[in-house]
């Protein structure tokens, strides 16, 4: 839980930064889900490329509903509890170790899913 208020803090305030002030706890939020989202399904196609039993498509059904439930713990733990309040407030998620965690995870993320692709891409053309 400590990572996602690392994440939250650094969401929340790279929203102030490029000037969305008027919903960046929201904003923070769909961040932290778009990644979520990300890495999910980057490993549901995985297994779908290893595993030829499973489906691409109850991958990607899988990766909405884990997607949901991670959702639904970060709103319950931080937003509605207005725990939000107190993260923002810690300057101790602002340092420069959680700015690069931060960036790594969003990065990682997509090259996560590029690799993936490429993966896929390479199978499909028989070069694996």
């Amino acid at each position: 839980m400590k990572f996602i208020k690392k994440l939250f803090y650094n969401c929340y305030h790279f929203q102030i930064k490029v000037g969305n002030g008027d919903m960046p706890v929201f904003m923070a939020f769909v961040m932290i889900l778009f990644g979520t989202y990300i890495y999910l399904a980057s490993i549901g196609m995985l297994l779908a490329w290893l595993t030829p039993k499973i489906k691409l498509s109850t991958t990607a059904f899988s990766a909405v509903i884990l997607t949901i439930a991670v959702g639904c713990i970060i709103y319950r733990n931080i937003i509605r509890k207005k725990q939000y309040e107190k993260i923002i407030n810690n300057k101790q998620f602002g340092s420069m170790t959680s700015k690069i965690e931060t960036t790594v995870f969003f990065v990682a993320s997509i090259l996560f899913l590029i690799g993936i692709f490429v993966l896929m891409w390479a199978k499909n053309n028989q070069f694996v």
